[in-house]
């Protein structure tokens, strides 16, 4: 009897060795596998540099170091979109004054880095920072303690941005709120909000993240110091922990990106605060974008559209749009404020208040683009590595890159020149049919989560307090 209990050991320890051995040479090939995907693209990018955002990060960097002398050593046509011929002469400015017209002024640096090589290879080399950026969101997954996350998030980065990952650089803030969402977890709160005041200086979108960076903060802390509930109305348990809150860390994210902008808007106020903010808030509805559906569907009932080009995109414009855009504007801050309500409650921790806060922002946006994906996909991969949500909301993120990533490779490839794109874009069979149903599936995969129905909000069964917080937030308002 002992000697079968002890051969059935031997055979169980063999098996498991052989499934470790098979599960690291599948997760090695797969690495090489992605890797070869990722030097051919950038490849590719190399021999076909026509991409606009890639162009203009280009001409960024160049008019940043050496002023609007830097344009003339591209096309004429990749900058004019710096300059009106009208206004050229009255706009030239020095080196160090020209600042990007759409992003935080502090994007200019990996717009710059590229400008180390030869100009002619600029769009090979900003192509291999960015798969070196990707590189380091896998790195970071693999010694995350969730290794799982590391090809998940690969795989649906190829499923769903694969065309624009490495001509975009949209990596860099998403790997900053990966740090930031790793360090927290590690309760290293000081590089969580460096992390994240990073990632606001490249993006604006991580600015959303940081009441719920405050928040998972004051939990761990008050829980540490041995606070526990006192009796009363909720805003009464609220306003006694309130008091004890800590707020040096925060002030340090304001004063870094109040800082850095700072110092750029001394050497142009106009490009490093004015013109970002107001390109925020005065571009249009992209034809992409959740709304543009519901504008899509309202011509069926008398309200007709249009689709004009302007600030880079193929935008919609509608009679509609005077009521839609304030309800959305509406849907959005909702949102928002569930989640948080929902983290002070402990219903959700802080990768889940992420992971949804994001999904909102693209859900209620004004443009939707592959590259917004990667904002999502490290936070994604890792939440369902860590056992926090659903194996069916996974795949439903799934069918939505698919769709995203049909949409761009198979609709967007026949549009070449903005004079025309507006005609041939309304000529293009199924188009709005495809964008509708990859944006209802969307909607839906966000309401889901964020009501947490049908078991997609998950939290592990023992987890560090450091990780997840599943008691309520307003039971520490009193000290023992």
């Amino acid at each position: 009897m002992e000697m079968d209990k002890s051969t059935k050991q031997i055979r169980n320890n063999l098996a498991e060795r052989f499934w470790k051995a098979g599960s690291r040479s599948s997760f090695l090939l797969f690495l090489l596998l992605a890797t070869a995907v990722f030097f051919e693209a950038a490849w590719l990018v190399y021999l076909t540099p026509t991409e606009a955002d890639l162009i203009h990060y280009e001409c960024y960097g160049l008019t940043f170091w050496l002023g609007s002398h830097g344009a003339s050593l591209l096309p004429p046509a990749n900058c004019a979109f710096l300059f009106s011929p009208s206004s050229q002469p009255a706009v030239s400015q020095p080196a160090l004054h020209m600042l990007p017209l759409e992003y935080p002024p502090l994007t200019i640096l990996p717009f710059s880095l590229p400008l180390l090589v030869p100009l002619p290879y600029y769009s090979l080399a900003f192509a291999l920072l960015m798969t070196l950026v990707a590189a380091l969101i896998f790195w970071l997954l693999v010694h995350s303690g969730a290794r799982q996350a590391a090809p998940i998030f690969l795989l649906y980065l190829v499923l769903g941005a694969a065309g624009v990952a490495q001509e975009r650089f949209d990596l860099l803030p998403a790997a900053c709120t990966l740090i930031c969402l790793l360090a927290a977890e590690r309760e290293r709160w000081k590089t969580a909000y460096v992390a994240l005041a990073l990632g606001t200086l490249l993006k604006f979108y991580p600015l959303a993240m940081l009441p719920a960076l405050f928040l998972a903060e004051q939990h761990t802390w008050l829980e540490a110091q041995g606070y526990t509930s006192a009796p009363g109305l909720w805003f009464a348990q609220i306003w006694r922990s309130v008091r004890h809150w800590r707020w040096r860390n925060c002030l340090l994210f304001v004063a870094l990106v109040i800082g850095v902008t700072g110092g750029f808007a001394l050497l142009n106020y106009q490009e490093a605060v004015v013109s970002p903010l107001s390109y925020f808030l005065q571009r249009p509805l992209q034809v992409e974008a959740p709304v543009s559906s519901v504008i899509w569907l309202g011509s069926h009932f008398g309200a007709p559209y249009s689709i004009n080009f302007g600030y880079g995109s193929l935008n919609l414009e509608s009679r509609l749009l005077g009521l839609i855009s304030p309800v959305d504007t509406l849907l959005s801050l909702a949102g928002i404020l569930a989640v948080l309500w929902s983290q002070w409650r402990g219903r959700i921790d802080f990768t889940q208040a992420m992971v949804e806060l994001v999904c909102i922002l693209i859900t209620t946006g004004k443009v939707f683009s592959p590259q917004y994906l990667i904002w999502l996909l490290p936070l994604l991969a890792y939440l369902y590595a860590r056992g926090k949500t659903n194996r069916v909301w996974m795949l439903c993120w799934a069918v939505i890159s698919l769709l995203t990533n049909f949409i761009y490779i198979f609709y967007y490839s026949r549009l070449t020149n903005p004079q025309t794109d507006p005609q041939v874009l309304a000529t293009l069979p199924g188009f709005f049919t495809v964008v509708a149903l990859r944006n209802a599936l969307l909607v839906c995969t966000t309401l889901v989560f964020l009501a947490g129905w049908w078991g997609v909000r998950q939290l592990p069964a023992h987890h560090t307090s450091g990780e997840a917080h599943s008691v309520n937030f307003v039971t520490a308002c009193k000290k023992r």
